[in-house]
């Protein structure tokens, strides 16, 4: 059965359908060109680490250097493969605001090394050292709009786990701490940013460090996605927004955004928090009295277990949109499981043929009037592509 058909038959029924999505063999060629091809996607990694700054990865400084082209290329390619999936605009390079992220990247990294707690958007206010001020430093202002993340492995030569298109993929999986889906996170904040319908461009910063002290292999991630213009003074960290953000304009050829959406997708991007949003101003929408339910062929039901949401006030666009979140448990469907490192569920581990889910979200507030909403998602097994 192609996705077209798949759309009529259980799309068109729903108050709000979801643009158009990939049949299945598009869905595995741009998964592919993305994340499985040489020289591009997650496969870069190992490849472009050694290539970013700073290049001297025993020497602590204050110097971001420059990530290698190709390396940034495919960190903005990983982004836009997820945002293409659920049919949104892709996003362009803005090179402002890649320059204030790989400053961000680099405050970030250092922040690991040097062991500082405190708010990471905040890195003035945490006393780091590579920050002048908490107004026009540009590490401030690229910490501040930025999604960021770090992380370290062992040696001096493992492969970067938080930078580049692996940080992308960790920053939209946007798991908490800890074993399972861990602490924190729950209303994936990360992934929402990167999949704003108002967003058009954005800026990717990378670096890594190695402590020789500690033989740890430090990499960071920052993802500026608040666009410039939305700030009244886009040079300053403590801007409130301005009229750029109230006048940002949303595509109309897209109701909502689910993660993962209607349609095929690769299991290895199938996450464990599942996440729904309406392409609409915050507002007009309030998700406090929904409910999710998801059915394996239409039949079993399959286990929800935390369910969050966000609730952004009426008369705000909101930064991001208010979002439904929910963790399903896979596992129990014969031939899926959760890949894990480290007692953290990663993705989804199909098996086999491809699973079926339906998901009917029940109870949605749209303008004040209940709506429902339901589709159909198939998760393949990218070990068989």
């Amino acid at each position: 059965m192609t996705l077209g058909l798949v759309a009529v038959a259980f799309v068109a029924a729903a108050c709000n359908p979801a643009a158009p999505s990939f049949n299945r063999a598009q869905a595995i060629a741009n998964y592919q060109a993305v994340f499985d091809a040489p020289g591009s996607g997650i496969a870069a990694v190992a490849a472009g680490s050694p290539t970013i700054a700073p290049t001297d990865l025993d020497v602590p400084g204050c110097d971001e250097g420059t990530v290698d082209a190709t390396f940034e290329a495919h960190t903005l390619a990983t982004v836009n493969y997820y945002r293409e999936h659920v049919g949104l605009p892709l996003l362009v390079d803005d090179p402002v605001m890649s320059a204030d992220a790989q400053r961000a990247a680099l405050v970030r990294v250092r922040s690991g090394v040097d062991g500082l707690g405190g708010n990471p958007h905040d890195p003035f206010g945490s006393g780091h050292a590579c920050v002048a001020n908490g107004t026009t430093d540009r590490g401030q202002i690229g910490s501040a709009r930025s999604n960021l993340s770090v992380g370290w492995t062992t040696g001096s030569s493992t492969p970067a786990i938080s930078n580049g298109p692996r940080g992308i993929r960790g920053q939209f999986r946007d798991n908490g701490g800890g074993p399972g889906t861990g602490i924190g996170n729950e209303t994936v904040g990360h992934r929402a940013g990167m999949m704003s319908p108002l967003i058009t461009r954005v800026g990717a910063g990378s670096a890594a460090w190695y402590d020789s002290g500690l033989n740890r292999y430090y990499s960071s991630e920052a993802l500026y996605w608040m666009d410039r213009d939305w700030f009244a003074d886009p040079d300053d960290a403590t801007s409130s927004l301005g009229s750029g953000f109230f006048s940002a304009t949303r595509p109309t050829d897209i109701d909502y955004i689910a993660w993962p959406p209607p349609g095929y997708t690769p299991d290895t991007v199938t996450y464990p928090r599942f996440s729904f949003s309406l392409n609409m101003s915050g507002g007009d929408v309030d998700f406090s009295g929904a409910s999710v339910t998801m059915a394996f062929e239409g039949q079993t039901p399959v286990p929800i277990g935390a369910t969050n949401f966000t609730n952004i006030p009426a008369g705000f666009l909101g930064v991001p949109d208010d979002v439904l979140v929910w963790e399903p448990d896979l596992s129990v469907i014969a031939d899926v499981d959760w890949a894990t490192s480290g007692g953290q569920h990663l993705n989804a581990d199909v098996t086999g043929a491809d699973k079926r889910f339906r998901i009917d979200i029940t109870n949605v507030l749209v303008n004040g009037v209940s709506t429902d909403y339901f589709y159909v998602v198939f998760i393949m097994d990218a070990d068989q592509f």
